[in-house]
């Protein structure tokens, strides 16, 4: 058992970042000026509502000038542009306390068709992306109490009560499931194939480790019961491979919501 607690520890201490949305916006400028027009202040206005809207923010004004000029003064007129773009979203209620402002003098990226693209400033934006709803938490979500959901991808090593690694996604989106929603009651059932007999009780020992797993996240105790039915319920008549896993399973039968 001792083996079963390193690897959840092992779970518990993997976190992930968050995945971002980035988009990068531009707005110009007429030659020599670093305060936006009509047609920049439009653009503002939308990256503005963009912000606050998906709950984004700025990462980066990057300000840039034509060819024109000296390099000394595009230096300095990139960064009022930029500069100038930081104060419109401080005007519009937008945290860029920690955006990075800076010119970036001169450009030549477009050529004479598209020349004023190069009196620029870019609005790099950041968003959390949108979360799907797992397929599990649709399951616990629909169902009713009484109802049996069978967890998906949960594997052990053989003839242990060890989860593989594999089976990681689907405890934390069971532990996600139980955070969100805390007038949830569940008991975890355990099952087995292939042996008409289970003494050493395997089945009740893998629906513990889910169980076990859950207490460490900081699920209550009086929320969840375990319990291990041997291979009293098969599904299948284990003809194959695939049938025998069918019943080497563990389900979560919703008792409260």
């Amino acid at each position: 058992m001792k083996s079963v607690i390193i690897f959840l520890s092992a779970i518990i201490a993997f976190a992930s970042l968050p995945a971002q949305e980035t988009k990068t916006h531009s707005v110009y400028f007429s030659t020599a000026s670093f305060e936006p027009d009509a047609a920049a202040m439009r653009i503002l206005d939308t990256v503005a509502a963009y912000c606050k809207k998906y709950k984004a923010s700025i990462v980066s004004l990057s300000g840039y000038c034509d060819s024109v000029g000296t390099t000394e003064r595009n230096q300095v007129l990139s960064e009022r542009r930029a500069n100038a773009v930081k104060s419109v979203f401080v005007q519009k209620g937008i945290d860029v306390k920690s955006t990075l402002a800076a010119g970036k003098n001169e450009t030549l990226e477009f050529g004479d068709t598209e020349f004023f693209r190069n009196r620029r400033v870019d609005i790099v934006t950041s968003r959390p992306e949108e979360k799907k709803m797992s397929v599990l938490k649709e399951k616990i979500i629909q169902a009713e109490a009484g109802d049996l959901i069978r967890l998906e991808n949960i594997s052990f090593i053989g003839g242990t009560p060890i989860p593989l690694p594999v089976s990681r996604p689907v405890l934390d989106e069971l532990y996600q499931v139980m955070a969100e929603n805390p007038t949830l009651e569940i008991s975890i059932e355990g099952h087995i194939c292939c042996s008409r007999n289970d003494e050493e009780d395997l089945s009740g020992q893998r629906a513990k480790a889910i169980y076990d797993f859950l207490i460490s996240k900081g699920i209550a105790a009086e929320r969840m019961t375990w319990k291990g039915f041997g291979h009293t319920r098969p599904l299948t008549e284990e003809r194959n491979a695939s049938e025998q896993q069918m019943n080497r399973r563990v389900e979560i039968r919703v008792v409260k919501k």
